[in-house]
């Protein structure tokens, strides 16, 4: 039994014979958490372990290559993100579809899809990541439909994707909306957003700091990230020409004052 399985197994049985109110203490201060109401993205970076420490890279690659391998079994489908992609899929009509997936490391998403994935006209599935995670993906991870990309410009010039998937990577971007005003100059037919925090009872977007532990993760870290404030965040897209046509739940744990939520946007100038 990997590591990883072996922590998921404990997690569960502390789930079944932990009292509610325990397992509630529990995730609040030893699983993976939030903390702060920082002034600038450079006060919170300066208190966080931040995304260049080469464990995390490794300890990705790991996780994806035992995904990919089959030796990691797949407990949960993540079931919101892959109904709206099918439907963007059928809306696109028998097209080829192109996804950009920016942010997505070694192409977990679509590993643990992968099954469902291959019955679609799926052509390509690209991802723009930092220069190490694309080194390595193209090394152990590229194969058709993956393909690997330093930068937007270059991932959109040879693909013209018509799907866009931003996966828990918003939050994360210290200019969010300066990389969406870059991104969204090319008009995707579709955008998918996934795991992104909004605040519940506050206006205006602000910055913690993550916390994630090392047995709640295969990994250890902290970083900056963005609260968003969910109004302000859903007129940017219609500004920008984009259909808010479905709002989800997420995989991921909430909070008293913030809430997780995925978005299933449409190209309003679209002929589909």
């Amino acid at each position: 039994m990997n590591l990883n399985n072996f922590i998921n197994m404990i997690k569960k049985i502390a789930k079944e014979i932990l009292p509610p109110f325990l397992i509630k203490i529990f995730k609040k201060y030893y699983g993976i958490h939030y903390i702060g109401n920082f002034k600038s993205w450079q006060e919170a970076k300066n208190k966080s372990i931040g995304y260049e420490d080469p464990n995390i890279l490794e300890a990705v690659k790991k996780e994806t290559l035992d995904l990919k391998q089959g030796k990691l079994k797949i407990n949960n489908y993540r079931w919101q993100f892959l109904s709206y992609f099918l439907l963007a899929v059928a809306m696109l009509r028998n097209q080829k579809i192109r996804v950009l997936d920016f942010g997505g490391a070694f192409g977990g998403l679509y590993f643990q899809h992968k099954k469902f994935l291959d019955k679609i006209p799926l052509e390509s599935w690209s991802i723009v990541e930092q220069k190490h995670f694309v080194s390595a993906g193209e090394k152990f991870f590229s194969e058709n439909p993956i393909k690997f990309f330093y930068d937007i410009k270059s991932c959109i010039k040879s693909e013209n994707p018509n799907i866009l998937l931003l996966s828990g990577v918003l939050q994360f971007l210290e200019q969010p909306f300066k990389f969406l005003d870059e991104i969204l100059t090319h008009k995707f037919e579709f955008i998918i957003i996934d795991r992104t925090p909004f605040q519940k009872n506050r206006d205006g977007d602000i910055i913690k700091i993550q916390i994630i532990p090392r047995f709640a993760h295969i990994y250890a870290g902290s970083y900056p990230c963005w609260f968003f404030d969910k109004l302000k965040f859903k007129d940017y897209f219609t500004n920008k020409g984009y259909l808010v046509l479905e709002e989800f739940d997420t995989i991921d744990p909430y909070g008293s004052d913030y809430e997780f939520k995925g978005m299933f946007l449409k190209n309003q100038k679209s002929n589909l």
